[in-house]
């Protein structure tokens, strides 16, 4: 019998990954496979640049966080944008992924909230103290203003998440089985 041929292979750090009958697999010489998470246990991926030419895609479960280090820039582009394909999911499973969604833009939300508000307290200290000029007022003004397109954006996803979120609750309690993620 002839094995099935895999969707997506390449070489990390770890050994060689491949995508096949639904499961994301590392298999290294001589011990086997290393870890195997199934596809439809994938709550979200992310990549970030590690070199010149590589790069480390992050893949983020119920369980925790997997690593796949040292992969080819490229294929690591492939690889991200293959997981994150709209697929069909289990309802519980995007109304996980969608939780976690919802928890990274609270938390961005506060640090840049922390960041102004913090930017306004020295600005109000100094103005307390009787050192305040038009420079100051105007470099707070700069600062608070760069951070405010990116808190409304923010504040637009997560609402867009918690609506989703909502809708998804909503069809679970009609006895719907799977969903399509929201793609932002």
């Amino acid at each position: 019998m002839q094995q099935p041929a895999a969707v997506f292979q390449t070489i990390c750090k770890q050994g060689k990954l491949h995508i096949e009958n639904g499961t994301i697999f590392v298999k290294a010489i001589f011990i086997g496979i290393v870890w195997s998470i199934p596809i439809s246990q994938i709550i979200a991926v992310t990549s970030a640049s590690t070199g010149f030419m590589t790069a480390e895609v992050n893949v983020y479960t119920a369980q925790g966080l997997q690593k796949i280090e040292t992969l080819n820039k490229k294929k690591a582009a492939e690889l991200v944008a293959f997981l994150n394909s709209p697929q069909v999911l289990p309802i519980d499973m995007e109304m996980q992924r969608t939780k976690f969604e919802i928890e990274q833009r609270r938390l961005s939300l506060r640090e840049i909230n922390t960041t102004m508000s913090s930017q306004r307290s020295r600005y109000q200290q100094s103005h307390v103290n009787g050192f305040i000029g038009q420079m100051q007022r105007s470099d707070k003004n700069a600062h608070l203003r760069k951070n405010q397109p990116m808190k409304e954006k923010l504040q637009q996803e997560k609402l867009l998440l918690e609506r989703h979120l909502n809708q998804l609750q909503l069809l679970k309690s009609q006895g719907v089985s799977s969903a399509v993620p929201l793609a932002l």
